[in-house]
């Protein structure tokens, strides 16, 4: 007598996306919906940048920057201690300098934008985005940018609202979010967004934007070739030529649409005289240092700066732009950047090339801190801070298990 088989042993095994329809599904959701605010948030501050005094602007980036922040925080985990108590230090220094230093103007308009930055920058860390939403802003930008370059536009004129140093920021800010994205999803780099990065920069005259982007473009490109002997020869052949024939070259790029108005920049600055400007003012703000103003930071209105009024009180420095708002906090968020600095040359390099492209920039232009695109910089310090508290939490582990194993040796001796 033949034993009866049960029909479910010749029916296929299902996979397991049919088995649990909703947890993929729900993912794909959850991401697809992140990825249209991070897109979303992206491009109102970038139109936003153009238009700064619009309130209906203001507030969608205000309101889908805290939406964020709440939906991402219902479930808290024990890995973000470190990033909500960063978050929370940053937040109150700011109040407490304010208070110190008499500085009452744009106290809340500043703590909204401290806030609203940690949600968009806990989308990152997350990696609740696909790159795509990322790719349409930039390419987006891309075109906007075009239709002036191949027009011949000037570049101080072309963005109306602020000066040719605007330029590189709406470029680099998209670029350096598409990098991020493409690396915590462990994507091959790709290297057109930064070329076209460097190519509008350059267009765009400003030179932090042309350094701080030419940082990007080669970083990348060192990691991707991996430092091959060919490039570095091909380097080092480049200086040379460009050594050889430097007053060649630079008549030759004079009528050349994209690098000339770089180029009469150059020469203007070089027939120049006396110390950069900039310089006079970083000089400015260090040598009034005192111990009040480490501690508390200052108040640019007050501050004792005889051309403030003629430099709109901009130290044109993010650093010291954060140093005056929060004082002693900012010596502690210098300390993470640096920190982050190692850590990330020891395990991610596209990461430490991203970080380097917004210090250099920052270096040169308050454009982070506190404005619209601080959630860049957040999104670094989270990272380090997330990888410290594993890290901590890990050694404490190992070293219970251990005195466990320590203990159960004795006992069995």
């Amino acid at each position: 007598m033949i034993p009866c088989m049960s029909t479910n042993n010749l029916m296929p095994e299902k996979p397991v996306s049919t088995l649990y329809p909703t947890i993929s599904s729900t993912g794909n959701d959850k991401r697809k919906l992140f990825t249209l605010i991070f897109s979303l948030y992206l491009s109102l501050t970038l139109v936003r940048y153009l238009s700064p005094a619009n309130v209906l602007l203001t507030a969608s980036v205000t309101i889908l920057g805290l939406l964020s922040l709440v939906l991402l925080s219902i479930k808290f985990r024990s890995d973000n201690v470190l990033i909500y108590l960063f978050m929370g230090l940053l937040t109150t220094a700011f109040f407490i300098s304010s208070l110190f230093v008499n500085r009452a103007d744009r106290i809340g308009h500043v703590a909204l934008f401290i806030v609203f930055n940690f949600g968009i920058a806990l989308i990152l860390l997350k990696g609740y985005t696909y790159s795509w939403g990322a790719y349409v802003v930039f390419y987006g930008v891309c075109l906007y940018l075009a239709i002036p370059i191949f027009t011949g536009v000037d570049p101080n004129a072309a963005l109306k609202v602020v000066s040719q140093n605007g330029i590189s920021e709406i470029v680099i800010v998209p670029c350096i979010c598409l990098y991020i994205i493409q690396a915590s999803d462990g994507k091959a780099i790709d290297l057109k967004p930064a070329f076209f990065c460097l190519l509008i920069s350059i267009w765009g005259v400003g030179r932090a934007g042309i350094l701080s982007s030419s940082v990007l473009f080669i970083g990348l490109y060192c990691i991707k070739k991996d430092f091959t002997k060919l490039f570095l020869f091909g380097m080092c052949f480049i200086f040379f030529v460009l050594y050889l024939f430097f007053d060649q070259l630079l008549l030759l790029g004079l009528d050349n649409a994209l690098f000339g108005n770089a180029i009469k920049h150059y020469l203007v600055r070089e027939l120049e005289e006396g110390p950069d400007t900039r310089i006079d003012m970083w000089s400015n703000y260090l040598n009034n240092l005192n111990a009040f103003r480490i501690f508390f930071g200052a108040n640019v209105l007050t501050d004792p700066w005889p051309d403030g009024e003629i430099h709109a009180y901009n130290y044109h420095n993010m650093f010291i732009h954060l140093h005056l708002q929060t004082g002693l906090m900012a010596i502690v968020f210098y300390i993470i950047i640096f920190c982050s600095f190692i850590k990330f040359w020891k395990s991610n390099r596209v990461f430490f090339v991203l970080l380097a492209t917004i210090c250099v920039k920052g270096m040169a232009d308050t454009f982070l801190l506190f404005e619209s695109w601080d959630f860049i910089l957040y999104f670094f310090i989270f990272q380090f801070l997330r990888e410290l508290h594993t890290s901590i939490f890990r050694n404490r582990r190992d070293s219970v298990s251990d005195e466990k194993f320590e203990l159960l040796h004795r006992a069995s001796d």
